[in-house]
């Protein structure tokens, strides 16, 4: 370069400007390129907007939110959403049939804009306002699989939260069942659930008006979303406070499904709720029911009166702690204070009081309603309960007296305790973690007259896998009579009405122990005296003098007795009288093998055997005692008149009123079950052959009728040998046909009696000469040889019905048609004379006159008389002649 050249200055001022302008225009070009793409982006942020507020925005942004929500399900009629505006649904509608939850509301609206929600950092949702929102409440229904949703969408971190939620003038109806249709009502809510962070405890106001002048308030903080969304146990303290002011507790029972009939009452107080950690908590309260009354029935209303409830406790895991707890009503009034409270070092603070007086009379009645299951009752009751506190361990303490005791579940049964008494008193061990499941050196007693139940036990064990059992005694003390008569309202009634009449004692005890092979075993031993009863006219008379037998119980997981168990008794019965049966000395052994109960007795039994081998399952739905088939239940037993009244007459009604003259019974037992969970009718079924053996007996005076109309002459019935078949079905006893022998007169019986002891028998009568020569027509006999006539028995057992009219009506229908025939002419030859010798000259024969025919020989009138006069006597009946 020429540096001694002349230079071009306005070339060079040129040059300079272009390069200036180039720079600048290069800066220009990208701040207009920024401001077109801004542009852009507030165009499609306000297209975008403008989309979702549009009637297809509108649907898209419902797809998307019951996509999330599912399976409950929201509609709207009409969506604003906007970047810094506030957004606002209007018509809003959510349920969820799942939890039972429904509400509208004309509006929901947040006050901050779709900027503020997006998840980055913190979402901050704002407060949200339901205006005028109706909530209904019903019990929830089957859960309901969500909908799969469109899937899509941006991840943005969250970090944190921040919002509320305010109820503006809401109402809510709550329908506590399925059926109810007077739901629980409440107006006027105001609330505001507001939370500060996602760690922060929430902040809970509420207020409602329900009925004419009730008010409920309720404000104070809760546990937070984290805890309360991601399972963290609570670490700080929540407190409540709750109060209502004339709250009409109607509406609260019926918010509680609770039908107590309750016909009035005001309700006030103020309840202070703690919550610290996760398990603790706090009551401090008073609440108090004025005027309060219940409706018994639709008429009768209890007189009103003041209930009051005073509470101050302490409940934290394994402890409570009880500084006040008082409860005033007519029908319990009870009181308590004391603190059960294990602590770490093993020791424990335990020293509680609680007492306790009530009305059963009083509750019974009023609560009537409400106790639809319960049989009314009498009688009052008093508790106290203590513990005392020992090192390691709880020393308890109860008493309650029963006092004027009654009840009655069925007419004419009843439970009467004048007076009763139930005592406990034992040791309850405390560990580190509070008090175990276990008892030691226990000592318990229940009284009642002069009947006891008490024991002792060692230890008594429930936490482990298999339960251990030492050192358990058991005695037991009952005088016979009042102790039926105590239970005899929870006796079936065709039981309580065997055992009217009962006496006698037994006294039981029995040791348990705990077996090495993980079984509780025991002996036991009864000591018995004379036990009487009486059923209809049977007496019921046992005297034994003991029995002993041993038990064991598995205690393996999921074992029971019944399944598991087993068990053998031996009772030695000195003698046993009932129903005519009279049992001498004899042993009875019970066993029990997994499932099945055996009896096993067999003694002598009125000159003859008794073979009683029943058994039973014990085992779920499965009760019926059964007799092995084929079994010979009696051999050769004596017949008693005791047996002929209550027994025999079931199945031949002949029997009744009869005296046994001698004779013995053999019975048995094709197949017999009962099942006593069932009435007898349905539950008793059987089959049996019986064999009478040199029966005789002297018929009754309900059978004279029937003796007559068989012209029987002696009353003894006689029989060597006599089989019977017996079938007992659905409440009846079938008697199949018989032939039976009365003075030489044949007849067959069959029929049934009803376990209501109803008859339905036939006696078929074979005719024959005998039957009329009593009335000297003996003729007859011939005449009507080998033909039968039915004579019908009916009525009821104690009072049978012989009908004599129709046997006499068939008889009068025999006679009418075929006496005449006897009476009538018959036709005889002429008698036939000798034919005169030949002679040389013959002379004319001499005319004689034929012989008169000889007359048939009739019925005679007085016989014919004593015919109609007797057929007259059974059914007033005259025979034409």
């Amino acid at each position: 370069m020429d540096f001694d050249a002349p230079v071009d200055d306005e070339l060079e001022e040129e040059e300079i400007r272009e390069e200036r302008g180039g720079c600048s225009g290069c800066l220009g070009r990208l701040f207009l390129l920024g401001f077109i793409v801004l542009i852009l982006v507030f165009a499609s942020a306000v297209f975008f907007t403008s989309f979702l507020c549009s009637d297809k925005g509108n649907r898209w942004l419902g797809r998307r939110i019951n996509s999330a929500v599912s399976p409950a399900k929201i509609t709207f009629a009409k969506a604003t959403v906007k970047w810094f505006s506030p957004i606002q649904f209007e018509n809003v509608r959510y349920e969820d049939p799942s939890c039972g939850q429904e509400w509208t509301a004309e509006s929901l609206r947040s006050n901050v804009g779709l900027f503020r929600l997006f998840p980055v950092g913190v979402m901050n949702i704002g407060t949200v306002t339901l205006k005028n929102p109706v909530f209904t409440m019903r019990p929830a229904k089957e859960q309901v699989q969500p909908e799969e949703g469109e899937g899509g969408g941006v991840f943005l971190p969250v970090l944190n939260f921040k919002g509320g939620v305010v109820i503006d003038n809401g109402s809510l109806r709550v329908y506590p069942t399925e059926t109810a249709t007077k739901p629980f009502t409440a107006r006027q809510i105001a609330a505001k659930l507001e939370a500060e962070s996602f760690f922060q405890p929430l902040s809970v106001e509420l207020s409602l008006w329900t009925g004419d002048k009730g008010r409920l308030t309720l404000h104070g903080t809760w546990r937070s979303l984290n805890e309360m969304t991601r399972g963290k146990e609570a670490k700080r303290t929540y407190p409540i406070n709750l109060a209502v002011q004339k709250i009409n507790v109607p509406e609260l029972f019926g918010l509680l499904s609770l039908d107590v009939g309750a016909a009035s009452g005001i309700a006030d107080g103020e309840i202070q709720l703690e919550r610290r950690g996760e398990k603790s908590y706090t009551v401090v309260g008073d609440l108090k029911v004025e005027k309060f009354s219940v409706a018994v029935d639709q008429k009768n209303v209890t007189k009103p009166t003041t209930l009051s409830l005073s509470s101050n406790l302490a409940v934290d895991p394994g402890n409570i702690r009880i500084h006040q707890l008082e409860l005033v009503s007519p029908w319990l009034r009870m009181a308590g204070k004391g603190v059960l409270a294990p602590q770490q070092s093993g020791s424990i603070e335990g020293a509680l009081q609680v007492k306790a007086t009530g009305s059963l009379t009083q509750f019974s009645r009023d609560f009537r309603r409400t106790l639809k299951n319960v049989p009314p009752m009498e009688g009052t009751f008093q508790l106290d309960l203590s513990t005392q506190q020992y090192t390691d361990k709880i020393g308890v303490s109860a008493v309650m007296n029963v006092t004027d005791f009654y009840t009655a579940p069925d007419k004419g049964q009843a439970t009467v305790i004048p007076q009763g008494t139930l005592r406990f008193d034992g040791m309850v061990p405390v560990g580190e973690k509070g008090a175990l499941p276990e008892v030691r050196d226990g000592n318990w007693s229940v009284k009642f007259g002069k009947n006891t139940f008490d024991g002792s036990i060692g230890r008594l064990s429930w936490a482990e896998k298999k339960p251990r059992v030492e050192k358990l005694q058991v005695n037991l003390a009952s005088d016979i009579a009042q102790a039926l008569r105590l239970f005899g309202a929870w006796i079936a009634p065709d039981l309580q009405r065997a055992i009217t009449s009962v006496s006698g004692r037994v006294d039981l005890s029995s040791t348990i122990d705990t077996e090495s092979n993980g079984k509780l075993g025991g002996k036991f031993l009864i000591e018995g005296q004379q036990v009487y009863g009486k059923k209809a006219n049977g007496v019921i008379d046992l005297s034994f003098r003991g029995g002993k037998g041993s038990f064991t119980i598995p205690t393996e997981k999921r074992q029971t007795f019944l399944s598991d168990g087993a068990a053998d008794t031996l009772v030695q019965v000195d003698s046993f009288n009932w129903c005519g049966f009279y049992v001498s000395e004899s042993p009875v052994r019970f066993r029990y093998s997994p499932g099945l109960l055996r009896m096993e007795c067999q003694a002598n039994v009125n000159g003859g055997k008794l073979n009683l081998t029943p058994e039973m399952p014990l085992e779920k739905n499965k009760t019926v005692i059964r007799i092995p088939q084929k079994t010979r239940v009696l051999e050769n037993v004596r017949i008693t008149q005791e047996l002929i009244d209550l027994w025999l007459v079931m199945v031949n009604p002949l029997f009744k009123g009869s005296r046994i003259q001698g004779g013995t019974v053999t019975a048995d037992a094709i197949r017999f079950e009962y099942d006593p969970l069932v009435s007898p009718e349905k539950g008793v079924s059987g089959e049996f052959d019986l064999e009478f053996r040199n029966l005789k007996l002297l018929l009754g005076p309900e059978f004279d009728e029937m003796l007559m109309a068989l012209n029987a002459n002696d009353r003894c019935f006689q029989a060597e040998r006599l089989p019977v078949h017996v079938t007992v079905q659905e409440g009846l006893v079938h008697l199949d046909k018989v032939k039976i022998v009365f003075d030489g007169q044949p007849i067959v019986l069959a029929g049934w009696t009803s376990f209501d002891g109803k008859i339905q028998y036939q006696m078929d009568v074979t005719l024959n000469e005998r039957l009329f020569s009593r009335w000297n027509v003996g003729a007859l006999g011939k005449l009507f040889g080998g033909k039968t006539l039915p004579i019908m028995i009916s009525g009821k057992v104690d009072n049978p019905k012989v009908e004599l009219g129709g046997f006499a009506k068939a008889l009068q229908g025999l006679v009418a048609k075929d006496v005449q025939l006897i009476a009538k002419p018959t036709q005889t030859k002429p008698a036939q004379t000798a034919q005169p010798a030949r002679k040389p000259l013959p002379a004319k024969p001499a005319q004689t006159k034929p012989a008169q025919p000889a007359k048939p020989a009739e019925l005679a009138p007085d016989s014919k008389r004593n015919l109609i006069d007797w057929l007259h006597q059974m059914k007033n009946t005259v025979l034409e002649e």
